[in-house]
């Protein structure tokens, strides 16, 4: 089974919070990075870690036309490549805001489908795709309706067997450090960490 975890940088407070995370991470993981609120200097990029495309503006896809989200990825995309010296081909959309048309789009541009998270084990599934209950730490942190703590959850999701994708929020994690490193601990028990 293959685990790929993700960090979403959405605030400047994320990448305050990633310097004291990324030491615990040894596993491969994707930082998927918005430009917006990017500090001056780069954050380290050691070989386990991928960087993704998170947007520009971070905004509400919703109200914006399928050019407009193209043009905001794009945007990132050349942020990206003079801030890292990469060429991103992963990426996710602001919010989860997942839509057909721009997957289809940055395909191509050569990136990668962009891949749905994992649902909570518990939590009862939402009829539209932008409500589900997706496993991540803003499932978790920021809501309390959850009957099981996160790290049970990790695994019942775990024990399925089958290849998933969650995202944890960085800021999330400057006092549960721990956590982060119970779920790796759980991931290697089950399958292998792999980047997007």
């Amino acid at each position: 089974m293959k685990i790929f975890l993700a960090f979403d940088f959405d605030y400047e407070k994320d990448y305050e919070s990633w310097k004291k995370i990324a030491p615990h991470i040894k596993v491969p993981v994707t930082l998927f990075l918005t430009g917006h609120v990017h500090p001056e200097e780069p954050i380290e990029v050691t070989d386990n870690i991928q960087i993704g495309n998170h947007s520009f503006w971070h905004e509400e896809w919703y109200e914006k036309s399928l050019q407009d989200r193209v043009l905001d990825l794009e945007k990132n995309h050349e942020f990206l490549k003079e801030k890292y010296g990469i060429t991103p081909n992963v990426y996710r959309s602001p919010h989860l805001r997942r839509f057909q048309d721009t997957s289809n789009e940055m395909q191509l541009r050569k990136y990668k489908p962009e891949m749905e998270c994992a649902e909570c084990s518990v939590c009862t599934p939402m009829e539209f795709s932008h409500l589900k209950q997706y496993f991540s730490s803003f499932h978790h942190f920021n809501f309390t309706h959850c009957p099981l703590s996160f790290t049970e959850n990790f695994e019942k999701i775990c024990k399925k067997g089958e290849d998933f994708t969650f995202f944890l929020d960085p800021h999330d994690f400057d006092e549960r450090i721990d956590q982060v490193e119970k779920l790796i601990s759980i991931g290697k028990k089950y399958g292998e960490f792999e980047k997007l």
